[in-house]
């Protein structure tokens, strides 16, 4: 279901009886008070992308949604830390998506370890470090991660998430400048990894392209790397 230009007086007014997918993207007029409604549905896929009037009470709100298992805050740019602690209690939440959320840090890395994600998507999240990816490495579901693009994640970033329990299988990442030959080296010793896709590494050389593909010929890599 994709209501157009919602508003919160138009979700108040809408049956949501036997709906489970509902796209909200870019609505400008949704708001916390507005999502009170859906708390009762069987909604489980939601994206609120874009929705400028999504912020910290607005996901504290959604996290109640009791079969909620996909959501989507992509450009919500209201929302903090504090919004992604309070996904703890969304126990069924497998896919998450806060592409561009600029004030997304750490701190929430160390919740999204806790959670039970499939899929994890933090692309363009600036405030990420080493120490978030580190706390990611921990993290025990996520086969599907796509990294911030960041000056501050490092080769070290890159070797905490190759050793730590993390069952990856695919793994995306671009304009990460301060990673070398070596982070690809270590990718390469992730066992469950099958998909690799990097692009715009200023870092890397077609050399540690090479030695992944003699180290790992069954991964698929992209790359813009020549070979």
């Amino acid at each position: 279901m994709k209501p157009v230009n919602a508003t919160n007086k138009m979700l108040s007014s809408t049956n949501f009886a036997g709906v489970e997918s509902l796209d909200m993207g870019g609505g400008p007029y949704i708001s916390a008070a507005g999502l009170e409604v859906l708390v009762s549905t069987k909604i489980a896929e939601l994206d609120l992308s874009a929705c400028v009037g999504v912020d910290d009470d607005a996901v504290k709100i959604v996290a109640k949604l009791p079969r909620l298992r996909s959501l989507a805050l992509d450009n919500c740019n209201a929302i903090s830390d504090a919004a992604i602690g309070a996904l703890l209690i969304a126990e069924d939440l497998e896919v998450l998506t806060v592409r561009w959320c600029y004030d997304l840090t750490d701190v929430s890395c160390g919740y999204l370890t806790k959670m039970k994600l499939r899929t994890l998507s933090l692309v363009g999240c600036e405030g990420i470090t080493d120490a978030g990816v580190s706390s990611l490495a921990q993290n025990t579901t996520i086969t599907n991660l796509e990294l911030p693009e960041s000056g501050e994640i490092t080769d070290e970033g890159l070797r905490q998430l190759s050793s730590g329990p993390i069952p990856l299988k695919r793994l995306w990442m671009e304009h990460l400048e301060c990673i070398t030959d070596a982070a690809i080296e270590a990718i390469g010793r992730i066992e469950t990894l099958e998909e690799l896709s990097f692009r715009w590494l200023s870092g890397v050389t077609s050399q540690a392209l090479i030695s992944l593909k003699q180290q790992r010929p069954e991964l698929v890599v992209t790359s813009d790397l020549p070979i």
